[in-house]
């Protein structure tokens, strides 16, 4: 259930937390408006909805008056020089395009008004010597830099997580993941969840091309090895349609994840009447996936916030998410060096 008291925090609310947008598009919560919808999607949804914070000042070259307008904000800047010169802010929320994630994270942290956290978009910068750098002024300042990799917030895909660690469906025989829309874009999503599925145990076997994907970051078609199993992910042209869905076959099993990660199917193979081998679906399958995980991903940042519980070990940390941009980035190495 999501907060709407701050029950699970641990008692009286001792005060809000003051929250700042740098962007103001669809994943800021331009296209949103306040509800008491259970689903929650944007930035600015799950600050507005959580008691602990408060929405304080965007800043965006366009729209940010109109995002103040929406979010009945108190103030709103046209650069953020102005936002860091004027507020004081607990969290800063950067949903910004890909390309101004590193320059504008680093005028952050070098900034007097230097919040207590960053919550970024991914990718959190473009190559190694940029992630090198935030981890450094990172490490400086005392402020921590979460990245919005939403399945790891995910009630849904820990509960998948924690059930392939059971053992129960055996060992992984093969894999096929199919996604859209770029390899840094929403491969990054792809190979962030992989990472946390089967704890980091991806090789890479073969990159070849694959259908566009958005602005110059084209889909690749990767062929990887988890596991010793052969899992391909497959990129497909968003202009057809968009498509992320996973399938794993395991030796007493099968874990698909479909609809964007909406939907979680679990079966297990079993003999029926004829006494043939077959797959009938856990009794509780399908299990609901992505539900409101940015909302969660909030309330990780309240609950260190207000009770200092630690925001290691969900793999979200800029430091923990190191090996997916480093993975994401020679694996595209490997296709530039064979063309």
């Amino acid at each position: 259930m999501l907060l709407d008291d701050g029950k699970n925090l641990g008692g009286t609310i001792k005060m809000k937390y003051k929250v700042g947008f740098v962007g103001c598009g669809r994943i800021a919560g331009l296209k949103d408006k306040p509800s008491k919808d259970d689903y929650i999607v944007t930035h600015a949804q799950a600050f507005c909805r959580h008691p602990l914070f408060e929405l304080s000042a965007v800043t965006c070259p366009n729209n940010y008056k109109k995002f103040q307008e929406i979010w009945n904000l108190p103030n709103s800047y046209a650069t953020l020089d102005e936002m860091l010169k004027y507020e004081k802010l607990d969290v800063i929320s950067v949903c910004s395009p890909n390309t101004y994630h590193f320059p504008q994270i680093v005028k952050i942290l070098k900034s007097q008004n230097c919040p207590k956290i960053i919550f970024a978009e991914k990718p959190i910068c473009l190559n190694s010597s940029e992630l090198e750098k935030l981890k450094s002024l990172s490490n400086k300042s005392n402020c921590k830099i979460l990245v919005n990799h939403t399945r790891r917030y995910d009630p849904g895909h820990i509960r998948v997580r924690k059930y392939i660690d059971k053992g129960e469906l055996g060992n992984l025989v093969c894999g096929r993941c199919d996604y859209y829309g770029g390899w840094l874009h929403n491969g990054c999503h792809l190979v962030d969840t992989l990472r946390m599925l089967f704890d980091d145990d991806l090789k890479v076997e073969e990159v070849n091309a694959g259908p566009p994907g958005r602005d110059n970051d084209p889909c690749y078609n990767v062929k990887l090895s988890i596991r010793n199993a052969p899992v391909d992910l497959i990129g497909f042209d968003k202009d057809y349609y968009q498509i992320y869905d996973s399938e794993f076959r395991f030796e007493n099993g099968r874990i698909r994840i479909q609809d964007f990660g909406k939907q979680i199917s679990i079966e297990k193979a079993l003999v029926n009447k004829n006494n043939d081998r077959v797959l009938l679906p856990l009794s509780d399958s399908p299990w609901k996936g992505l539900d409101s995980p940015i909302y969660h991903a909030v309330d990780l940042i309240g609950n260190y916030l207000e009770k200092d519980e630690p925001l290691s070990g969900h793999g979200v940390l800029i430091d923990e998410v190191s090996n997916t941009m480093l993975f994401l980035w020679k694996t595209k190495e490997m296709y530039e060096k064979k063309k």
